[in-house]
């Protein structure tokens, strides 16, 4: 599969994972479906993290960087996971410390070896960003970062092919993708928060002996307002996807006139 095709599918990927998971939210809000069993693994998962703390967040850091590093369009995934797991703060300096890591050791192992064969057979879309990291690197990857018009991975893989110099690829990792996972850690830390309710409530139920007891219902802890911010992030998604289109389709109208 070319680079163009696995781009696009990830990026279809992407944006149906956070449909899926809105509608799934909007399904349980409106039937107050239950979710015990959710809320018993949920419980599991918080009480190891609470247990063995440093170890989680080497286990997770390990596995967040290596996927960065063989190029996995999982960045979105790790950081909301990472917020829902450590929290926003915590969550957010983990996340952007390993999709930086990850990030560097993808363009040495490029450089290494790799950075031939992937040039020869760069799309035009890597072709694209290849020509605007020669022109301004500092500036052209601050952009790539601060406004995802190109997949996170792909952008690696441009800077392992091109001349761009190590530490500016950090430095402009590091400043560029903080504003969009903090917005994704703290979105996720907040939907965290209000499920750690609800289990807490159902935890006590249950030691308590009730026969009965309430049923999970997103209903009862998210509101319109609480889930804007996911809203948003499907907006963020799915904005590569509209500039795209909307340039496309100007090119297009340029060429009728012309």
């Amino acid at each position: 599969m070319s680079t163009s095709a696995s781009s696009r599918l990830a990026r279809l990927l992407a944006v149906l994972l956070v449909v899926f998971g809105l509608a799934t939210l909007l399904a349980m809000a409106l039937t107050g479906s239950p979710g015990h069993l959710f809320l018993i693994n949920y419980s599991t998962i918080k009480s190891f993290i609470a247990a063995r703390h440093d170890l989680a967040l080497v286990t997770f850091l390990a596995a967040y960087v290596i996927s960065v590093a063989l190029c996995l369009p999982t960045n979105v995934i790790m950081a909301l996971t990472a917020g829902a797991l450590f929290g926003g703060l915590t969550g957010g300096f983990l996340s952007i410390a390993a999709a930086t890591l990850g990030g560097t050791l993808s363009v040495i192992a490029l450089r290494a070896g790799f950075a031939e064969p992937v040039a020869r057979r760069a799309s035009q879309r890597l072709t694209l960003v290849l020509h605007g990291l020669r022109r301004n690197a500092f500036t052209f990857m601050l952009f790539l970062r601060l406004v995802p018009i190109v997949p996170f991975f792909m952008v690696n893989v441009a800077a392992g092919i091109s001349a761009i110099r190590l530490p500016i690829f950090v430095i402009a990792t590091l400043i560029g993708i903080a504003p969009i996972v903090f917005l994704y850690t703290f979105t996720a830390a907040r939907l965290e928060h209000m499920i750690a309710e609800q289990a807490a409530l159902y935890r006590s139920c249950s030691m308590a002996g009730e026969v009965t007891c309430p049923a999970f219902s997103v209903s009862d802890a998210i509101t319109f307002n609480d889930l804007a911010p996911l809203f948003a992030l499907a907006f963020i998604t799915l904005l590569p996807l509209i500039i795209r289109h909307w340039l496309g389709w100007r090119t297009k109208r340029q060429g009728a006139h012309g």
